[in-house]
């Protein structure tokens, strides 16, 4: 029900005040939903502003509602933006290269 929603949207907004590394966030790139965050914690690691997403001060009510205005008004805007995280979080999740960073850890931890 969750994708279906989130496929329907034209946004996916996240306000929060702290964060860490919001599984949310990632799932909405994975599915080419454009995402809206406050700029906390981690999530800065997983969206750069204007690229794959965009990034706005937390407690900020007015930057936040012209970005959310701004991407629903720019469908081209919007469309690269989501294409742009797609590719990022597919990256970002790709077991093969995952589990050669583990390993290679492991051997550093090892060694």
């Amino acid at each position: 029900k969750l994708k279906n929603h989130l496929l329907d949207s034209d946004v996916y907004v996240h306000p929060s005040y702290i964060e860490n590394s919001p599984n949310s966030i990632c799932e909405a790139q994975l599915i080419g939903v454009p995402v809206i965050c406050t700029n906390v914690g981690g999530v800065s690691s997983l969206v750069q502003h204007s690229f794959s997403g965009f990034l706005v001060p937390a407690n900020d009510p007015y930057q936040l509602s012209y970005s959310i205005k701004k991407i629903t008004n720019d469908k081209l805007l919007a469309s690269r933006v989501s294409e742009n995280a797609r590719k990022v979080a597919i990256e970002r999740n790709n077991v093969k290269l995952i589990l050669s960073e583990l390993i290679n850890i492991y051997k550093s931890i090892i060694s």
